[in-house]
This record gives C-alpha cells, sequence and structure tokens, in this order.
C-alpha cells in the first residue's frame, strides 16, 4: 500500500470505507446493473469472420479509434471488461451504443479513481 499511495497521494487521507463509498456512488449513479445486463443482452452483429477480422491487425490494416467514435466499428480484438471479465465481442463484431456506454462509464471511472484500473500481468 505504501508504494500505491506514493503513486497516487490523492488517497492519502481517504479511508477504505470512504473509498468503497464513493465506487459504490459512481456504480449506483451510472446504473451499472442495468447498463451491464443491457450490454451483454444487446445484439452482436457479426460482420466478418473473426480470422478474418484479426488478419487485419496482423497487417496493420487496423485503425485506433477513440471510445466515443466507436459505435458501429468493427472490432479486430476480443472486447472483455473487467469486470465481470466475461468476453463481450469476438474479432468482427459490430460495436453497439450500449457497448460505447459502458466504456465511457469505465473510462470515467478510472479517470476518478486513478490506479484501480486492472492491469494484464501477460502470459
Amino acid at each position: 500500500m505504501p508504494e500505491f499511495i506514493r503513486q497516487h497521494v490523492q488517497y492519502e487521507k481517504m479511508g477504505l470505507r470512504d473509498l468503497c463509498s464513493a465506487v459504490h456512488a459512481i456504480y449506483r449513479d451510472s446504473d451499472i446493473a442495468r447498463l451491464t445486463t443491457e450490454m451483454y443482452l444487446s445484439e452482436m452483429e457479426p460482420v466478418m469472420k473473426p480470422a478474418d477480422a484479426y488478419a487485419q491487425m496482423a497487417h496493420s490494416a487496423v485503425d485506433r479509434v477513440p471510445i466515443d467514435e466507436l459505435e458501429g466499428r468493427v472490432t479486430s480484438v476480443l472486447l472483455t471488461p473487467y469486470p465481470p471479465g466475461i468476453p463481450l465481442l469476438i474479432p468482427g463484431e459490430r460495436v453497439n451504443g450500449t457497448i460505447v456506454r459502458y466504456l465511457q462509464f469505465a473510462r470515467e471511472l478510472n479517470a476518478r479513481f486513478p490506479g484501480s484500473a486492472p492491469t494484464s500481468t501477460g502470459s
């Protein structure tokens, strides 16, 4: 914890209860339980085979697109929001507005609570 606090001084005088309450409030205010349910139940539109979509990435034929501009775009990667850690889109599927709203929430959460975003340890 000391190293984390040195990197994120905004938490230095915040107790665990205060932090949990603040995180809970943003989840509640954003109605994330409803949004994640809608996101996983929303229509997924396959546009191309996953292997073909991945091949586009392997050949550098993809664009990096900001979250706010993702709706209607086709993903070339597996999209797995964490939490809950359940794959949402596979390569070749079109991103819909519900997914964009969830990603916007995740961006806001990570901005308001730096250091809370999951990190990859590699494999």
